[in-house]
């Protein structure tokens, strides 16, 4: 999956994220306004407009058949990212590279991920969860973005999935007050 920074500047301060280490970079810098390139891929201007106007994004109703995929390995997939995200964001992005496709859609991966996850942990794992989304949805290659967010300026940091023009995690209640200063697509 590609990375790609989406720089956001507030009072002369440029924020963004490391595509190596995931950390928020803030730096000075005298631009006046955000520089909005007309170069974006296409799936990514239109999930960035969806994130922009969250009121157009359509309902995502996500169906596990469970029937349909290797428990077992969907499990350990899960667990292996999560173990990544906690010990390096670009090696946790490379194994999300690497397709395990059991789900039709991010949706449905997402509900699996938290069926398997428990309560306490599920707050903390937003960047696994949007991964994991990613790595095993058949939709994702095709119609899918993650973004990285910031609640500025308190750089608070969040990850969630756009796809198919919806926001297919029903759990996530406060992605749209953060903004995209990165899209993984």
């Amino acid at each position: 999956m590609k990375f790609l920074s989406l720089p956001f500047v507030v009072r002369n301060l440029e924020y963004s994220v490391c595509p190596w280490t995931g950390d928020l970079l803030v730096v000075e810098r005298e631009c006046k306004k955000n520089q909005v390139t007309s170069s974006l891929p296409e799936k990514v201007k239109i999930a960035l407009a969806l994130c922009d106007n969250p009121y157009r994004l359509k309902k995502s109703e996500g169906n596990m058949n469970t029937e349909l995929i290797q428990v077992k390995w969907v499990k350990f997939t899960k667990k292996i990212l999560t173990f990544f995200c906690s010990l390096n964001f670009l090696l946790a992005r490379k194994y999300s590279d690497i397709k395990g496709i059991y789900f039709s859609d991010s949706a449905s991966a997402i509900n699996f991920f938290y069926s398997i996850t428990p309560s306490y942990q599920i707050n903390k794992l937003c960047l696994a969860r949007a991964l994991f989304a990613a790595k095993t949805s058949s939709a994702f290659d095709k119609e899918g973005v993650i973004f990285i967010g910031a609640f500025l300026p308190s750089r608070s940091m969040h990850a969630w999935v756009i796809e198919k023009g919806s926001q297919p995690d029903a759990r996530d209640e406060i992605w749209h007050q953060y903004r995209p200063i990165a899209a993984i697509y």
